[in-house]
Parts: structure tokens; C-alpha cells; sequence
């Protein structure tokens, strides 16, 4: 027979566990990889804002590109002013993309959808004094787009102003897409 001491549960002295080695290890661990993964989520959201905004910029750059090709081989004595009307009537642009042309002498002329453009301020400011190279700005209302300003030129002088712009709203959607896909991984 064993001895057993007559004393309650509640009577006996308490002891505390203590996290061992492996297991001070295995928290180290947890938070290593998880400052690691954040870091890399980050990372992994600004490459895609970053390659989103190139990719956007690239499409308005061809915008210019198209437009200025397109009038330099316009049929002989059309004004710039008919072509640029026409221009704007017949050519196609994708969902969220709107063009404004300003030239000398003429009222703004733009895309379906392209009116609010003119009431913003750097956009108003260019239509009065073209800038003499490309500028690249982008507004967050009333929503987040991308506007690329360009000098409309006949030989070296500057007539005007081509404005190309783009909506960035999907950004943020496809952003979240690509951090959740990012964070499950």
C-alpha cells in the first residue's frame, strides 16, 4: 500500500507550465514569417500598382501616337479642326478612356465623357497654355484617373492640346484580387 496525503486539489501547489525551447522556437518562427509574408504582400501590391499605372500610361502614350499619325496623313487640304472632329466621331476607345482635343481657335473637343475633364484644374490650365512636353498627372476625384497632356504640333509650332485620359477605378479591385491571392499563397 501507498501513502497518500490527506490533502485536498485545492490545497496543492500551483504550478505553471513554461513554454520550452521548441516552443520559444516555434514562436520566433511565427513571427519571422509573418513579418516576412507582410513584407513580401506589400512588395507584391506595389509591383502590381506600379506595372498597373506603366501599362495605363503606355495605352494613352499610343492614344498620342495614333492621333498624331492620323493627322499627319490626313487627305491634303483638310483642316486640322474637320479631321480632329472626325477623328473624335469614328475612333474607338475602350471602356473608361476619354480623349479631349483643344486646338488654337477652336472649342475643346473630346470623347463621350470627356466634359468633365475640362473643370479640372491642371486639365483647364493646359487648354490655355499647352504645355511644351508631355505631362503625366493623375486625380482621385471625382474619380481616380490617369491624364496624360500632350502639345498638338504642326512642324515645331505647338496649335493645341491632346489630352488623353484613364479611369483607374478597377485598380483597387484587381489590387485587393492579387493581395488576397498573394496572402493565401
Amino acid at each position: 500500500m501507498s501513502w497518500v496525503p490527506d490533502v485536498e486539489e485545492d490545497d496543492r501547489p500551483v504550478r505553471r507550465r513554461r513554454i520550452g525551447t521548441a516552443g520559444r522556437l516555434l514562436a520566433v518562427h511565427a513571427l519571422v514569417l509573418t513579418v516576412t509574408l507582410g513584407i513580401v504582400v506589400d512588395r507584391v501590391g506595389a509591383d502590381f500598382t506600379s506595372h498597373y499605372q506603366r501599362t495605363v500610361l503606355t495605352d494613352l502614350s499610343e492614344e498620342v501616337t495614333e492621333y498624331a499619325s492620323a493627322a499627319a496623313h490626313r487627305p491634303n487640304g483638310t483642316a486640322l479642326t474637320t479631321f480632329t472632329d472626325s477623328y473624335l466621331r469614328t475612333h474607338g476607345l475602350p471602356a473608361g478612356r476619354v480623349l479631349l482635343i483643344a486646338l488654337d481657335g477652336a472649342p475643346a473637343e473630346g470623347s463621350v465623357g470627356s466634359a468633365s475633364l475640362v473643370h479640372l484644374r491642371a486639365v483647364s490650365r493646359w487648354i490655355g497654355r499647352p504645355p511644351s512636353t508631355t505631362r503625366v498627372t493623375t486625380v482621385g476625384a471625382p474619380h481616380p484617373s490617369m491624364i496624360l497632356a500632350s502639345p498638338v504640333r504642326v512642324g515645331q509650332r505647338t496649335v493645341g492640346l491632346f489630352v488623353a485620359a484613364a479611369s483607374l477605378a478597377n485598380l483597387d479591385a484587381q489590387r485587393g484580387q492579387v493581395l488576397l491571392l498573394a496572402t493565401l499563397e
